[in-house]
């Protein structure tokens, strides 16, 4: 169970400090610590490429990169927890750290877990109307269901 009270979580929305950005500083400061080389050689660009990658889609990793940057420096994020679909994206948000800030990759840490998928269900994030929900009743202290009905 996530525990909000008295600032111990805190649920941010990343269009907060994204929408205020000018994209050529963003592209100058934060582009500039990307390959593109390197992002198609990355297994999220890999299948994608196979049916067709906007630049929107392109684009996702430099803006999930700076998520974790900006809150590592604006709240004291050290970590990010997610699937491994993400694995990339996380990479690239510890790398912006090291490259920006000087710092060690141990000082920003990342941690991944094997998405698993009932079969006829979507992951979470991707259900038909893009929504997703906690199901209560199965929560405890450690884990909880997401179901992406």
């Amino acid at each position: 169970f996530i525990d909000f009270s008295d600032g111990k979580a805190l649920m941010l929305y990343n269009s907060e400090w994204l929408k205020p950005l000018n994209y050529i500083e963003l592209l100058r400061e934060v582009g500039a610590c990307f390959s593109v080389n390197n992002m198609l050689r990355a297994e999220c660009y890999k299948q994608r490429m196979e049916k067709g990658l906007s630049f929107l889609e392109f684009n996702y990793m430099i803006m999930q990169s700076y998520d974790f940057y900006y809150m590592f420096q604006h709240y004291g994020c050290n970590m990010q927890f997610g699937g491994d679909d993400q694995w990339s994206n996380m990479l690239g948000g510890r790398e912006l750290i090291r490259r920006k800030l000087g710092l060690s990759e141990e000082e920003a840490v990342t941690l991944f877990y094997k998405r698993t998928i009932a079969e006829g269900r979507l992951p979470f994030g991707r259900a038909e109307n893009g929504t997703g929900r906690i199901k209560k009743k199965r929560m405890n202290e450690r884990f909880a269901e997401w179901d992406a009905r």
